[in-house]
C-alpha cells in the first residue's frame, strides 16, 4: 500500500512540475541549458545563447545581437527575421548553417572539436524586443555550411 502511495505522489509531482502558469518565465526555455556557445565553420566561438536571459544571443564582447522566439525563430533586435535555431544548429535565411553548438556532427557540420571559448565580456543592456511575426514557414534545413559567416549573419541583423 505504501509503495503505491509513493508512486502516486511521484507521478503527481512529475506531472505538476510542468504545469506552472508563471508568466514571468522566458519565452523560450531549453531545459537543462544555461548558456550555449555557438561556433562558426572555423570552429571558433563567436556568440552564445543565454537561455535564462530570455534566449538572448550575445557576442563574446557582451553585445546583444539577437533572440530566439517560439523555440526556433531567430530575430535581431530591430525585428528582422534572421533564421532558425534547430537541434543545436543556427541556420540563415538561405537554410544553410552559420553556427552550431559544441558536439554537433551532421553532414558537413562538425563541431566535435572546437577551439577554446573566448573570454566573455560584460553583458551590455539588451534593447526591448520588438513585436515580430511568428508565422515563418518551417523549411528544409541543409546540414552544410553557408557561404555567410556567423559574424556576417549577426551584422545583417543591424541593417
Amino acid at each position: 500500500m505504501m509503495k503505491k502511495y509513493r508512486s502516486f505522489l511521484f507521478a503527481v509531482a512529475v506531472l505538476g512540475a510542468g504545469c506552472s502558469s508563471d508568466s514571468s518565465e522566458p519565452a523560450v526555455v531549453d531545459p537543462g541549458q544555461g548558456q550555449v556557445t555557438l561556433y562558426d565553420a572555423g570552429k571558433e566561438s563567436v556568440a552564445y545563447i543565454d537561455y535564462p536571459d530570455d534566449a538572448t544571443i550575445y557576442l563574446f564582447d557582451g553585445a546583444p545581437v539577437a533572440f530566439i522566439q517560439s523555440e526556433e525563430l531567430v530575430f535581431s533586435f530591430n525585428g528582422r527575421f534572421l533564421g532558425w535555431y534547430r537541434d543545436g544548429v543556427l541556420y540563415d535565411r538561405t537554410t544553410y548553417a552559420v553556427g552550431a553548438r559544441h558536439d554537433i556532427v551532421r553532414g558537413a557540420i562538425n563541431t566535435a572539436v572546437t577551439f577554446p571559448d573566448k573570454t566573455k565580456g560584460v553583458k551590455r543592456p539588451k534593447p526591448l524586443r520588438p513585436n515580430v511575426e511568428d508565422a515563418v514557414a518551417r523549411p528544409v534545413l541543409y546540414d552544410n555550411w553557408s557561404e555567410q559567416t556567423l559574424t556576417a549573419f549577426f551584422e545583417e541583423g543591424k541593417k
